[in-house]
C-alpha cells in the first residue's frame, strides 16, 4: 500500500489532466454530451483512485439513503 500511496498523486493529476483534456477536445467541437460524459467518466475514475477501499463503502451507502427515502415515502 506504501507504493499505491506514493504513486497516488500522480494517478490523480493524471486522472484530472486527461478527463480536462477530453471534455475541452470536445467542446470545441460542440459535442456537449460526449463533454459531459468525460467529465462523469473523469469524476468517477478519479473518486475511485481517490479511495479503492471507500468507493464500495459509499455506493451501499447511497443505496442505503435511497431505500430509506423510498420507505418514507411510503408512511
Amino acid at each position: 500500500m506504501d507504493f499505491y500511496n506514493a504513486i497516488k498523486p500522480l494517478l490523480l493529476g493524471g486522472t484530472v489532466i486527461i478527463a480536462s483534456w477530453r471534455a475541452a477536445k470536445h467542446y470545441a467541437k460542440n459535442e456537449s454530451k460526449e463533454m459531459w460524459f468525460a467529465i462523469v467518466i473523469g469524476a468517477l475514475v478519479y473518486f475511485f483512485v481517490n479511495g479503492p477501499a471507500n468507493t464500495l463503502q459509499a455506493f451501499s451507502g447511497i443505496l442505503n439513503a435511497l431505500l430509506n427515502w423510498v420507505k418514507g415515502i411510503g408512511g
